[in-house]
């Protein structure tokens, strides 16, 4: 940080009839202060941007028609206008300086914002009496994107109107933190009809990215575009971003279950009652049951069925989940 030094009013003399122009429509400009009255003067020790997204800017302020005023500063990054504030933190360097002023006349703070990039930077001082704004220092700084980057790995649907998804996402200003992830399958959001899912990239990988996985139901069929997007972890600058746009084709069952009797009672028994077991070629099954031609009926597999002197005819059969 470097010592403060002596006034550049000079700076603030040769920019004073286009600092109002500049300012218009960001910050509220007052009146210009009578001739005589002299400008606030400081210094910006530090205007750097250290993580994505965010400003670190830090200086000292006096306004010289009344030292022991606390100056306001703006500060400008890429035409965004920020008020921080006054500036009263200490600094014992600016006191020891200009004893006149005291300590307090210290500004230290970071700003989020929305520009990225290499960008141009200024910082002013509002005169205390009502005077023109008075340019400090100018210069530029370049700021990394703070929306959170991803990719979709994996995408596909081989169980009935589901879709399989699998990929990573991370927030550069919180790389360790979940991510919410939003899957949209249909088209982007906000278009009618598109049907949303939140996910989170909170699973470990071996590369230290947030990763997500999930099965998404659908009511959906055939060919469609499934955009996928990662938001920002709370508290953190930057704007929800795309990571992916992929197709898929929605699997749709139409073949039922194919269904097998596993172990019945022999074709002559005295028991009267036997038990019959079975078995579908898919998962989560269920089954019916029907006696000589009567009703049918909810069994499972295993079922003991009760039976009078005579022959009978037992037939089972099974729908699956969908």
């Amino acid at each position: 940080m470097r010592s403060p030094h002596a006034p550049r009013r000079h700076v603030a003399t040769l920019v004073r009839l286009g600092v109002v122009a500049l300012l218009a429509g960001l910050l509220q400009v007052v009146a210009a202060a009578p001739a005589s009255a002299a400008v606030p003067f400081g210094d910006v020790n530090v205007l750097e941007s250290r993580e994505p997204g965010r400003v670190h800017v830090a200086g000292w302020a006096i306004d010289p028609d009344q030292a022991g005023a606390f100056v306001t500063i703006h500060v400008y990054v890429g035409g965004q206008g920020i008020d921080i504030g006054q500036a009263k933190l200490s600094r014992p360097d600016v006191g020891a300086a200009y004893p006149a002023a005291g300590d307090f006349h210290g500004f230290d703070t970071v700003i989020d914002f929305a520009v990225v990039g290499d960008q141009p930077w200024a910082v002013y001082g509002i005169d205390t009496q009502g005077g023109p704004p008075a340019l400090l220092e100018t210069g530029r700084v370049t700021i990394a994107d703070p929306s959170p980057t991803g990719a979709v790995d994996s995408l596909s649907s081989s169980v009935h109107r589901t879709v399989d998804i699998a990929g990573w996402a991370s927030d550069p200003n919180a790389p360790a933190s979940p991510v919410p992830i939003g899957v949209y399958i249909g088209g982007p959001v906000g278009t009618p009809g598109v049907e949303g899912v939140p996910l989170t990239a909170n699973l470990a990988r071996p590369d230290g990215k947030q990763g997500f996985s999930g099965r998404i139901a659908t009511t959906r069929t055939g060919a469609q575009q499934v955009y996928v997007y990662a938001g920002n972890v709370p508290g953190t600058p930057g704007t929800h971003a795309l990571i992916g746009v992929k197709q898929v084709t929605i699997y749709v069952d139409t073949t039922p279950p194919d269904t097998k009797i596993t172990s019945a009672p022999p074709t002559v028994t005295a028991d009267q009652v036997v038990q019959v077991s079975f078995s579908a070629n898919e998962p989560n099954a269920t089954f019916q049951c029907r006696w000589d031609q009567e009703a049918w009926f909810a069994c499972q597999t295993g079922a003991q069925i009760k039976l009078t002197p005579g022959k009978h005819q037992i037939a089972v059969r099974a729908s699956d989940a969908y």
